[in-house]
Order: structure tokens, then C-alpha cells, then sequence
């Protein structure tokens, strides 16, 4: 006995393309993982980067998760937002750097509560925090 089904477009629909749908909570639950994971690894200083430089908790108060659908795909961005000075941290800063921005001839910053003026700034070791936990995305 042979049988049939319909199949709904509608239905297949919401499944698969709806963020309130289970395709969307399977990866907006795996997101969460990565962006949580990330804030901690910012916290811990890795890659070189100290956590006391964490301070203001800036960076890691912007690591966020953007549930979007696009032509009916669902998908969820991981990443910072608002942080002009996030690849940096991410990437790390090879060699020496002078300042470019203008005529500006040092570099202005504070630390420990006492302002720095320098003519250039040292290498930075990476914090991969985004690139370092994705392997959270992807195991059970």
C-alpha cells in the first residue's frame, strides 16, 4: 500500500526560516555559547591582552548576537558591535606604531588612572576571543 503526503511550503516555513522557530532556537542557543565564552575570554586577559586593561568591561558589553532571516534563511551574527578598537584587540598589533591621524604627533591615553603621552606604542599579542571559541558552535 503506497501513501502520500503534502507537502506545505508554509510549514516547512516557519521550521526552517523563523527565528522563534526550532532551526532558529538550535542556533541562537549555540550563539549564546560562543558570545558567552567570548566575554569570559576577554575577562581572563588571553592572547596577552591584560584583563586589567578589561576595566571598563566595554569590550565585552559589546560582544553581541544578531538573530536575522534573510530569503527565508535564518541565521545568527556573532560579533562586536559599537567598538571601534575591537580587531585590534582581536588581531593584535604587529611592530611599532606611530600616531597618523592628522598632525597628531603622540599618542594619548590613560592607564591606572594617569594619562600617557608616547610618540609611538609597542606590539600587541592577539586575543582571538571570537576565532578561539567557535569550536563551542560546533561540538555537542
Amino acid at each position: 500500500m503506497a501513501g502520500s503526503f503534502k507537502i506545505d511550503p508554509a510549514e516547512i516555513s516557519k521550521i526552517l526560516g523563523t527565528i522563534d522557530g526550532p532551526v532558529g532556537r538550535y542556533l541562537s542557543e549555540r550563539a549564546t555559547r560562543l558570545q558567552l565564552a567570548a566575554k569570559k575570554q576577554i575577562a581572563r586577559g588571553n592572547g596577552g591582552w591584560s584583563s586589567e586593561g578589561n576595566r571598563t568591561r566595554n569590550l565585552s558589553d559589546h560582544v553581541v548576537k544578531r538573530p536575522t532571516v534573510t530569503d527565508g534563511v535564518v541565521s545568527v551574527l556573532v560579533g562586536v558591535w559599537g567598538v571601534p578598537y575591537a580587531s585590534y584587540v582581536h588581531t593584535g598589533r604587529p611592530g611599532f606604531k606611530k600616531p597618523t591621524v592628522g598632525s597628531k604627533k603622540v599618542f594619548v591615553f590613560q592607564a591606572k588612572g594617569v594619562t600617557i603621552f608616547t610618540r609611538k606604542v609597542g606590539p600587541q599579542a592577539p586575543n582571538r576571543f571570537l576565532a578561539d571559541n567557535l569550536k563551542l558552535v560546533v561540538e555537542e
